[in-house]
């Protein structure tokens, strides 16, 4: 998915004062844990993952979503829920427009916290799933209208004072029910399922990160030949199978450095990067932050407070 040799294009924080982006990885600017607004996407939109959990509803347009699992086609009417740390980017736009949701770590489990326990909205907020991932949700016109209601009122908000956190909360409230409302209805789409030789291909992978995996081992194992095996593996999932080892990697360290007190060396081994310079460098390939830099950052709410309230 990462193109070393594409153009850095303008990033959302670029256009945003109400978030900041430090090397690809979005975190919120202001104090308000709540953040929405709209944004409009042509051609591309290049890598990047959020220190906050992000749903989005697209409102116009089309374009593909692509991450670690694959690409998704967008149109009007659906809507992804983004789990921290998952790198992702836009590609083949044609006036994607979004309307973009962040939540911070600190509310969903501080004020927040009863929503996880909810059935109804627990699904839609749990950020503590053994398969990270990007849920995809098929929105009628109804139930897309009622979801973009509250997060356009937050995106309205002046940012300036406590009444404003409580507006943002109820209205965040007004968006989970409207959004449980819809799964309930029947609007999850269910994502397309890999051929039988990916999926076991990712199976295996996910089973043994640790395993110091080649391209000849896993082939060997699944009985096909390296060439055939990245040629399906790349053509279901986007990218070759030890790319997607990569990713995976990430996202476990992502997950213990956030959750564990393990010290990073021995995350990066758990994980399968026994030295610590491969472990930093791989991670920051992938998140664009060092893993020191990403557990200070979540342990801090996820919210950097570095600039003024919006008027």
């Amino acid at each position: 998915m990462r193109n070393e040799a594409m153009p850095v294009g303008p990033r959302i924080a670029d256009r945003d004062p109400l978030v900041e982006d430090v090397g690809g990885m979005v975190h919120l600017r202001t104090g308000l844990p709540v953040y929405a607004g709209v944004h409009h996407h042509e051609e591309w939109y290049p890598t990047h993952a959020h220190s906050f959990l992000e749903i989005l509803l697209v409102l116009g347009g089309s374009g593909l979503h692509e991450c670690f699992v694959g690409r998704t086609l967008l149109r009007r009417g659906d809507a992804l829920i983004i789990p921290p740390g998952i790198a992702h980017s836009y590609a083949q736009c044609r006036g994607l427009t979004v309307l973009n949701c962040g939540i911070s770590r600190s509310l969903l489990h501080d004020e927040l916290a009863w929503v996880s326990r909810d059935p109804a909205m627990g699904a839609l907020v749990n950020q503590d799933r053994e398969q990270v991932g990007v849920s995809t949700l098929r929105l009628d016109t109804r139930s897309l209208n009622d979801c973009a209601a509250p997060l356009h009122h937050i995106a309205g908000l002046p940012y300036s004072d406590h009444a404003s956190k409580a507006d943002a909360i109820a209205q965040l409230l007004i968006f989970f029910a409207a959004l449980a409302r819809a799964v309930g209805a029947g609007s999850r789409e269910p994502a397309p399922s890999p051929p039988l030789l990916v999926a076991e291909a990712a199976r295996l992978l996910r089973s043994d990160l640790g395993r110091e995996w080649n391209l000849g081992d896993l082939s060997g194992a699944l009985f096909v030949t390296p060439e055939h095996l990245v040629r399906r593996f790349r053509a279901a999932m986007g990218q070759p199978p030890l790319a997607y080892l990569s990713r995976l990697r990430a996202e476990a360290a992502a997950r213990l450095l956030i959750a564990s007190d393990l010290p990073v060396g021995v995350i990066g081994a758990q994980v399968g990067w026994a030295d610590a310079s491969h472990f930093s460098r791989r991670f920051r390939a992938e998140f664009g932050i060092a893993p020191r830099a990403y557990r200070q950052v979540h342990h801090a709410g996820g919210a950097l407070q570095l600039a003024p309230a919006r008027s």
